[in-house]
């Protein structure tokens, strides 16, 4: 065979730089394709699902940087067992390649199962014992240890307070990780969601999230009744789905908001509704007839709901809506 190293002539090398891409490419989008699984059927997010949709160009693109690696670790290998070994240079440039590859899956596994044992630990920490874990500046922009924080029920108004107003872009949106390091938030919630969620954050801090520049978040945050009033009047105006959504499973709510969401095209906004137990009778009674069996068995299950209209829907056509009902 000739050479890649100024023609000369030697044996066929057991490593050529085009088997030894192949090789990395197969491995590497393997690998992430099985954790990609994995990952995808751990989760329990209602829209987790679409991702096995996108995993064969997930595992692909993942091939792509895997060749590179492996080519440049063959050509490295290729040019170590040449007799003559010219173009040093252009072997060592290649070498840095799969060195930094190696490096930074060396630094990603240590710092996945590190996380993981502090995500663990902070399950079972007080509210002194958290408020230390943020005095750490490297724990304090971990969004995997903030998540476990908010989580953690005894955590108190000033540690959500300081993660609250952490300015980290990734903290307003969805965790995922092929490492154990969501704890018991297996929807991979946002951080901010997480905090929005906690019965212990301060009704200033939700106001300040009322700015989170995502809409899952925006969600959350309307939805918890310590949220202002005009707040809540301000994020309703400003419309969008989730947001309605939020607004509608909110107890404290405007009845006035309320009654123009009973009156949304949106089957699951009008449920919710249904469901509020700051609903106002008169807007219950409306429901209670909903074209859709989903809202008027929510209005069975109100427990604010009169009992008049209680009474019509367990002898509802719909044996759904009359089961519901029945559980009153």
């Amino acid at each position: 065979m000739t050479s890649l190293f100024h023609n000369e002539t030697k044996p066929e090398p057991n490593v050529t730089p085009q088997a030894a891409g192949l090789w990395a490419a197969g491995i590497g989008a393997f690998l992430v394709f099985v954790i990609s699984f994995i990952q995808i059927s751990n989760s329990k997010s209602s829209t987790a699902a679409i991702g096995f949709l996108f995993l064969p160009f997930i595992a692909a693109f993942a091939a792509v940087p895997c060749f590179v690696t492996g080519w440049c670790l063959g050509y490295a290998l290729t040019w170590w067992r040449s007799p003559v070994r010219r173009k040093r240079i252009t072997a060592v440039a290649a070498s840095t390649v799969p060195l930094t590859a190696g490096l930074w899956i060396l630094h990603t596994v240590s710092f996945g199962f590190g996380t993981m044992q502090e995500v663990h630990r902070i399950e079972y920490l007080d509210a002194g014992q958290l408020r230390r874990v943020l005095d750490d500046r490297g724990l304090a922009s971990n969004k995997f240890v903030l998540g476990a924080i908010a989580q953690n029920p005894r955590a108190d108004s000033w540690t959500l307070h300081r993660i609250a107003t952490t300015r980290l872009p990734e903290l307003h949106e969805p965790m995922g990780s092929a490492f154990d390091v969501l704890g018991k938030n297996m929807r991979g919630l946002a951080v901010m969601r997480l905090v929005a969620k906690h019965r212990h954050t301060a009704a200033e801090d939700l106001d300040k999230l009322a700015q989170s520049p995502n809409e899952d978040v925006l969600s959350d945050v309307v939805g918890n009744p310590k949220l202002s009033t005009g707040t809540v009047r301000r994020l309703a105006e400003r419309g969008g789905q989730w947001v309605e959504l939020g607004v509608a499973l909110n107890p404290a709510a405007p009845t006035d908001l309320l009654a123009r969401l009973a009156l949304s095209s949106n089957e699951f906004t009008r449920a919710a509704v249904a469901g509020n137990p700051g609903t106002p009778d008169e807007v219950l009674r409306g429901l209670s007839v909903d074209q859709s069996w989903n809202v008027r068995g929510h209005v069975g299950l109100n427990r604010a709901t009169p009992p008049e209209v209680l009474e019509t829907l367990r002898n509802d056509e719909d044996e759904r809506v009359r089961r519901y009902a029945g559980r009153r």
